[in-house]
């Protein structure tokens, strides 16, 4: 994803795998999954994201004027809430939470790194970059497992399936010989 979109969400590319910024040019980024219910978590996650930055009164538009060292009026407070919602709607369905809780960890340093002037905005953008393209890769491997394992078990189905009828075709055969012969007596 092209940071400089600035966006907490794109799904517009065919189920690929995307990131999204959650404090978009602030920084903390979260990777995802495509599946159905990560879909919906994330969408829950937006709408909290929406509400903490409300609630807290932080301008995530007003990020690009900041300075490299400077952070957004009530950002620390968002953050905050945005930690909470991502490991609330996020953690306990993705099969990589560890990544995620590294993410919000690093962040957390970085943005008092930040505040201290030891590290800039783009720093720490450039380095939850890196995460993400990590966790990306990951849930990429995952989904692939995934789609494995629900191959494996459709086609294990059409074989059951398949065992199933040839059962009861040799049982309703067994059936009519026993007829057959019960006749003969």
């Amino acid at each position: 994803m092209n940071v400089k979109y600035w966006r907490l969400w794109n799904l517009r590319h065919d189920g690929c795998v995307k990131c999204a910024s959650l404090l978009l040019a602030a920084g903390l980024v979260a990777a995802c999954q495509t599946t159905p219910e990560y879909r919906d978590n994330r969408a829950q996650l937006d709408t909290r994201l929406d509400v903490c930055a409300t609630k807290n009164g932080y301008d995530r538009k007003a990020v690009k004027s900041l300075k490299d060292y400077q952070l957004g009026r009530n950002e620390i407070a968002w953050r905050q809430c945005a930690y909470a919602a991502i490991e609330t709607r996020m953690i306990p369905s993705t099969p990589i939470p560890d990544l995620y809780r590294q993410i919000i960890a690093e962040d957390k340093q970085m943005t008092a790194r930040i505040q201290q002037h030891r590290m800039t905005r783009a720093a720490r953008r450039a380095r939850l970059d890196t995460l993400i393209a990590e966790i990306e890769k990951r849930e990429k491997a995952h989904q692939k497992i995934r789609e494995k394992e629900q191959e494996a078990n459709r086609r294990s189905r059409i074989e059951q399936q398949k065992i199933d009828n040839i059962i009861a075709i040799q049982q309703q055969s067994i059936r009519a010989r026993i007829i057959v012969l019960q006749g003969i007596r």
